[in-house]
């Protein structure tokens, strides 16, 4: 992995091979939609506990789309996603299929809603062949719980699902 990408993204992986892995992913994800290539469109998703790194992760793919690419892209936390759909926007879910890249942070804080889990498959089924990244503190047999169908197309096609565990950075200070 190129070194200018560790400084880019603004990332210390305290030497750990987990968050080495994660942010080689990252690196990985962002050169794919860099180079414009079609061919290789997939989601990846990150999945850990809080205080990983994972939102700023997203935070940092998003800004990197913005700063390479005039087409469309939108960030959202899942939870701001859901409430605007509950305030009355129920084609929501059409406008984040026609992102070129949708970034969906923190996927499970409202884990137990039954609509919560239906719009997440609704959006998740209209973002097949997408550039999508999510981050969740769900693992992927929580998210088969939910529902089977969301962690199918979590990992279908060329879908990523990396799962990080390790210590909170506030907990390292």
């Amino acid at each position: 992995m190129a070194e200018w990408y560790r400084e880019f993204l603004g990332f210390d992986t305290f030497d750990e091979p987990e968050l080495e892995d994660m942010l080689q992913s990252v690196s990985v994800f962002l050169n794919s939609f860099r180079r414009h290539d079609h061919r290789a469109r997939y989601w990846l998703t990150l999945i850990g506990p809080c205080g990983i790194g994972k939102t700023h992760m997203a935070k940092a793919v998003f800004k990197t789309h913005r700063a390479t690419s005039s087409k469309s892209q939108r960030y959202t936390r899942w939870i701001d996603a859901l409430n605007y759909m509950r305030d009355g926007h129920h084609d929501y879910p059409s406008e984040l299929a026609r992102e070129h890249l949708l970034v969906i942070d923190d996927v499970g804080a409202e884990h137990g809603s039954e609509y919560g889990t239906q719009k997440l498959l609704e959006v998740l089924e209209k973002r097949m062949g997408k550039w999508t990244f999510i981050t969740s503190n769900l693992n992927m047999e929580t998210f088969a719980e939910m529902d089977k169908r969301i962690a199918s197309r979590l990992v279908r096609d060329h879908n990523t699902v990396l799962e990080v565990s390790c210590r909170d950075y506030a907990l390292r200070l």
